[in-house]
């Protein structure tokens, strides 16, 4: 469900007030960005491929369709696409089903805050004294 803000957002920039672009910008970068690190484990080309995402959103937003599915399915969607593509074009030895655990859309961005807590977790937990563990 969109919140108020969000689809008057999204409705403004399908207008082409491409400025209200900058409230989904905020609420989104975070998320995309920690999804976008996790599968490249590389800073600079999550922040690239970050940066990508946000341009092709920005320049396919008026195919968004609130009708038919979430922003946060939708942005997640253009993030794993523009991931994959970043690999196809990187001829990786590794294969792509190695990187790709499939989960659904939906199942994304709680996956990735799982996964972030885990890792908070355990850094936690290695900074414990070996008789605190």
């Amino acid at each position: 469900m969109l919140d108020k803000n969000e689809l008057q957002a999204i409705k403004k920039c399908q207008s082409g007030n491409t400025e209200s672009f900058g409230i989904l910008y905020d609420k989104y970068i975070k998320k995309i960005y920690d999804f976008v690190y996790y599968k490249t484990m590389h800073k600079e080309t999550a922040e690239d491929l970050v940066s990508d995402i946000f341009i092709k959103a920005l320049d396919k937003i008026n195919s968004f369709d609130a009708q038919k599915g979430s922003f946060n399915s939708w942005i997640y969607r253009i993030a794993r696409n523009t991931v994959i593509d970043h690999y196809r074009t990187q001829k990786k030895d590794k294969n792509i089903d190695d990187v790709w655990d499939l989960s659904s859309n939906e199942d994304i961005a709680v996956d990735v805050d799982v996964r972030a807590q885990m890792e908070k977790v355990q850094e936690h937990f290695s900074k414990l004294k070996a008789e605190q563990r």
